[in-house]
């Protein structure tokens, strides 16, 4: 029911939705955060919304894993230009093949990198593809470890 009510939220909504899971710390600082980059409109508006908080960042991540990796030129280069033009720091990196769905390689290297927020794009895809052939928004509504910020 979690899961749907958080749905309901990013499609009916507005604004973006930040969803802490419940093995959350009890204290919210966003020193490290790191950015889902895809390249598509609701990655786009989520990173938009979250610039107040990437604003407290120490270190911003962009990354981008899998088919995001396969746009022409510089992966995340237009986002890292973007973000240097608010004062803001960035290192990019993409994942080009990590061997496991996306959604689990942005967990792990959250947990690897001590990051504390998330910001990702919510449903690139359609909800019926979403539904029948999983995806990353699903994925890590159902397994997220870190807060995650995400916006439709």
């Amino acid at each position: 029911m979690r899961t749907d009510i958080i749905e309901a939220v990013l499609f009916e909504g507005c604004a973006p939705v930040l969803v802490v899971p419940t093995i959350a710390k009890p204290v919210f600082s966003p020193k490290t955060i790191m950015v889902a980059w895809d390249g598509s409109r609701p990655a786009a508006r989520a990173v938009h919304a979250a610039l107040p908080i990437l604003a407290l960042a120490e270190r911003i991540e962009i990354m981008m894993v899998g088919a995001a990796t396969d746009v022409p030129g510089e992966p995340g280069a237009d986002l890292a230009t973007w973000l240097a033009r608010h004062d803001l720091k960035v290192n990019i990196e993409a994942i080009h093949n990590p061997g496991i769905d996306v959604s689990n390689a942005l967990l792990n290297i959250a947990s690897d990198r001590g990051v504390d927020l998330l910001v990702m794009g919510a449903y690139g895809h359609s909800r019926v593809r979403e539904f029948l052939l999983g995806g990353a928004t699903r994925d890590i509504l159902a397994t997220m470890t870190v807060p995650t910020l995400m916006l439709h």
